[in-house]
């Protein structure tokens, strides 16, 4: 972890003290039947994240990125937002079904940048390898041809990583800094998901994968129709593995990635289960597995709230929980 500027003397002083007024005010919450399914405890660890994901934040200048501040000032367009993952389906799409994406909003998950299709926006958890910090950089951070592409970084994987970015202009990069909600007790998640998910007031939740952080997102922008291409978790296989590469256009991602596995001690055979859809993974990671995390946000508010989340791989591990969709309108 990065020395943080915020812990000063005084922050030091007043931290111990933030955090037990924290529990009265769950214990307040709790007798007054704000919740359910959720102790004190579990509550005052939620609210101190709260007040954490917001200090993190001012370090965004000494991490060489600006803050992100407000979904208003954020372009939609079209009635549907697409979240793009790097599953190895994203290769079946057609042209006709791109041109479709285009004319609708575009959220690229993670390593989706070394794709050639340009979304609107790129929501980056990034890997622990140093390979993953300067291939973002070369290949969209600092990377001319697509200054277009907004570009939102996880601060918190930044903050406990001692390798850094090297933007050419810190104002090419927005971190977010979402709650961290850790639990596998699903009854708690429903509760607190339930009351918040759709608050306009609340961070993005963050709980097994960049993924949910990117659904969260659509939901903040307004959308009522959120589909997923390339979110196939059944395997490991990526687009990028599926590329004839004479040219070596891929070399940087698939090492990049090959790190990642190695640092986090993940099997990197692809035809294994996705980390985020394996248990004995999540398990350790204190989280729901990332099928049983969507299913519950799906079910307990997005469905209830007219939210329509589909998938459009119907071979994706999710096409046994959510509704299935095709890319068209």
């Amino acid at each position: 972890m990065k020395s943080l500027s915020f812990k000063t003397k005084t922050y030091r002083k007043y931290a111990p003290f933030l955090f037990k007024s924290y529990g009265m005010l769950s214990r307040l919450s709790i007798l007054l039947g704000q919740y359910k399914n959720i102790s004190h405890k579990q509550l005052q660890e939620i609210k101190w994240d709260r007040f954490l994901s917001r200090m993190f934040l001012k370090e965004s200048n000494i991490l060489k990125g600006e803050e992100f501040k407000d979904f208003d000032h954020i372009t939609t367009k079209g009635d549907i937002a697409y979240i793009l993952g790097c599953g190895a389906s994203i290769n079946e799409l057609s042209d006709k079904n791109w041109s479709q994406i285009k004319e609708n909003y575009s959220i690229g998950v993670n390593y989706f940048y070394n794709h050639h299709f340009s979304p609107d926006i790129h929501i980056v958890e990034l890997g622990k390898s140093s390979e993953a910090f300067r291939l973002i950089e070369s290949k969209l951070i600092n990377n001319s041809t697509r200054h277009n592409e907004s570009v939102l970084v996880h601060i918190r994987h930044l903050l406990q990583n001692q390798n850094s970015l090297e933007p050419n202009n810190a104002s090419r990069i927005k971190f977010y800094s979402p709650l961290v909600l850790k639990s596998r007790e699903e009854k708690f998640i429903e509760s607190y998901l339930k009351r918040h998910f759709l608050d306009n007031n609340h961070p993005l939740i963050h709980h097994a994968s960049n993924l949910d952080c990117a659904i969260h997102f659509a939901c903040k922008l307004g959308y009522k129709d959120i589909r997923l291409l390339g979110v196939d978790l059944g395997n490991s296989d990526y687009f990028w593995n599926q590329q004839d590469d004479e040219e070596g256009i891929y070399s940087g991602v698939r090492e990049a990635v090959r790190r990642d596995y190695e640092i986090a001690q993940w099997n990197q055979n692809i035809t294994k289960i996705h980390a985020s859809a394996d248990r004995k993974i999540t398990e350790k990671l204190n989280c729901l597995d990332i099928v049983t995390y969507i299913n519950l946000i799906d079910r307990v508010v997005l469905k209830p709230n007219g939210i329509k989340l589909s998938v459009c791989n119907e071979q994706s591990l999710l096409s046994d929980y959510i509704a299935t969709s095709s890319i068209e309108s």
